[in-house]
């Protein structure tokens, strides 16, 4: 397993635009940003009791090396509020809902290659907009929007854990039974060959 980071080189909008998630959209005049990001960064500093909501845009242009053909890939997002819907080069990929849960998909049959490069469009429409349906209803700060922790590239062979979509090692560690003189461990996992 092999983990890098995708936190700069963002370009940022907030509201929402039309077709933001194609490849051919223009993006020159958005905002360069890097994650952890939230647009509501000024909001507690002013004297507006409110702060922003809605919706807003991120995308990145990604650049992946040949090494990773072979390889299954994965986006994984620490946490995005509240409403996250991802685009692969144009095409959707998943939505999450929930601001404080991180979560990982696979990507890669979503990615495009050219020879032994991949360059890729990532683009995230991101909603902090009221959601009666989507927890915490009631709290006593701000809800900010955007991708406000780190979002990361993790790639596997395909002979690999499985658990990665539910965002953990794919290893499960417990201590059964634990006395003074001696303890017993149980270690779990699940294998997904995709070969």
């Amino acid at each position: 397993r092999h983990q890098f980071t995708i936190n700069d080189g963002w370009k940022f909008q907030f509201g929402g635009n039309a077709y933001a998630e194609e490849i051919i959209s223009a993006d020159a005049k958005w905002e360069n940003v890097s994650l952890p990001h939230t647009w509501n960064a000024h909001d507690p500093f002013d004297d507006d009791r409110t702060y922003k909501r809605g919706i807003a845009w991120y995308r990145k242009e990604l650049l992946l090396d040949k090494s990773f053909k072979e390889k299954k890939v994965y986006l994984f997002f620490e946490g995005v509020n509240q409403v996250a819907d991802v685009f692969v080069n144009g095409a959707f990929a998943v939505r999450h809902k929930g601001g404080y849960t991180a979560f990982a998909f696979d990507v890669t049959d979503f990615l495009k290659w050219k020879g032994d490069t991949s360059k890729n469009l990532i683009a995230v429409q991101v909603n902090n907009a009221h959601d009666p349906f989507i927890g915490p209803l009631s709290v006593g700060y701000a809800i900010y929007g955007g991708i406000y922790r780190d979002a990361w590239i993790i790639t596997t062979d395909k002979l690999h854990f499985k658990d990665i979509n539910n965002n953990s090692s794919g290893v499960y560690i417990s201590t059964p039974s634990v006395s003074n003189e001696q303890a017993n461990i149980a270690v779990k996992t699940m294998v997904q060959n995709e070969t």
